[in-house]
């Protein structure tokens, strides 16, 4: 499991290799993208740098994207044509 940071002074290559050294190619192994863990894990990184971003810039914020909504409204497929990818959002 990912432990909670208390060292905010960590940068991005920390969370990569966090990422990376949990997400072992091995499927067996991979604790990052199987099951649960992806949820879990994904979320613990994400939620570990968000707090450290902020311990820097108390405004700054990791974007959320409400997948279940594009989900319900195409119906588990057709994910690529969500507003998240429109052109006109970059």
């Amino acid at each position: 499991t990912i432990a909670v940071a208390t060292n905010w002074t960590r940068g991005l290559a920390y969370y990569v290799r966090k990422h990376l050294r949990n997400a072992i190619a091995n499927k067996r192994s991979d604790r990052m993208h199987d099951g649960m863990g992806f949820l879990t894990q994904h979320l613990a990184i994400t939620s570990d740098y968000e707090r450290a971003l902020q311990a820097m810039d108390p405004q700054v914020s990791i974007p959320y994207w409400d997948f279940t909504i594009d989900a319900a409204r195409y119906n588990l497929s057709g994910w690529e044509q969500a507003s998240l990818w429109d052109t006109d959002l970059w």
